[in-house]
């Protein structure tokens, strides 16, 4: 499989003299957009197609261009093959890169089995997923979030087929936005736990600006309540720690729900440059922040991700 961002006579001509020059039967190298990609994220387990096929089919992947608008999407896929075991070109695409997104860190999540939404992301701006699939898949009401903004913005709980027509009309006006969808999680708690080197240092509870908001988010007005460490779930810690660490980050907020329904916990994001609370009358934060950085200079902590 030859993937390129954009399908044009030159690179078509190049798939066909290839085809030619190898001549033989069991060998054909196809070619495809990178934009076919569709990924589907479930903790654990990821089905990754390139149009309608499992790009697993494939014995040799080879991304031989990435633009601009493509690159964060070619190192994902890149890490999901590295771990799977399919040899593609470059190798450069399967390596950790500060550059990401929110699939991205999905993806990598889901494949050190840290529990995570259950999410599907379709590469082509233009590809609209069935309301009726989606609802197959994840359930409803779902989550419509568009991976590149942040602070809460741009997250949608869609309910129904109308819910989901007028995010489409707004898509449309965003242009290039893209969105995945996730499943919802009737959530009794939302934790946000500070993880500095391969400590949990502070943990702290979201409550939301109102009973009609989903959006747990500090910038959409929602309150936070500290909790002394000593009393933070094993289980929550040790999630928070591990998101971490498979993300290469030394400082993380990681955003964890608890499924009121089953008592389980899903990781909604890790956020490599958490915000953190300057009234030190209200939050430990600037002071553990501070700490960690007087330990890490003067050689005392063991940053070993």
């Amino acid at each position: 499989m030859l993937l390129v961002t954009r399908i044009g006579q030159k690179t078509q001509k190049l798939v066909a003299l290839v085809n030619k020059n190898i001549s033989q039967e069991n060998v054909k190298v196809e070619l495809a957009s990178l934009f076919d990609l569709s990924f589907v994220i479930d903790t654990g387990k990821l089905i990754v197609k390139i149009g309608v096929t499992d790009i697993k089919d494939f014995d040799l992947v080879y991304i031989r261009r990435a633009g601009t608008t493509s690159t964060i999407l070619a190192n994902t896929l890149g890490i999901y093959l590295k771990h799977e075991g399919v040899a593609f070109f470059d190798s450069v695409f399967g390596e950790y890169s500060a550059k990401g997104n929110k699939l991205r860190s999905l993806v990598q999540l889901a494949l050190n089995n840290i529990p995570v939404p259950k999410t599907i992301y379709f590469a082509n701006s233009e590809n609209y997923p069935d309301y009726q699939y989606l609802v197959n898949e994840l359930h409803s009401p779902f989550i419509a979030k568009n991976i590149e903004m942040q602070r809460g913005k741009g997250i949608y709980l869609i309910k129904s087929n109308s819910d989901y027509e007028f995010l489409l009309q707004g898509k449309k006006k965003l242009g290039k936005a893209k969105f995945f969808y996730q499943r919802f999680v009737d959530k009794n708690h939302e934790y946000r736990v500070i993880v500095m080197g391969n400590e949990a240092t502070i943990w702290y509870e979201k409550f939301p600006s109102n009973k009609n908001e989903f959006r747990y988010n500090s910038a959409l007005g929602a309150k936070e309540i500290y909790y002394d460490l000593k009393n933070i779930p094993k289980e929550l810690k040790e999630i928070a720690i591990k998101a971490s660490r498979c993300l290469k980050q030394e400082i993380s907020g990681v955003d964890i729900v608890q499924d009121k329904n089953t008592n389980l916990f899903y990781v909604l994001e890790a956020n490599r440059s958490p915000g953190f609370e300057l009234d030190e009358n209200l939050s430990p934060e600037v002071k553990t922040f501070s700490d960690f950085l007087k330990r890490s200079v003067c050689g005392d902590n063991q940053l070993k991700i």
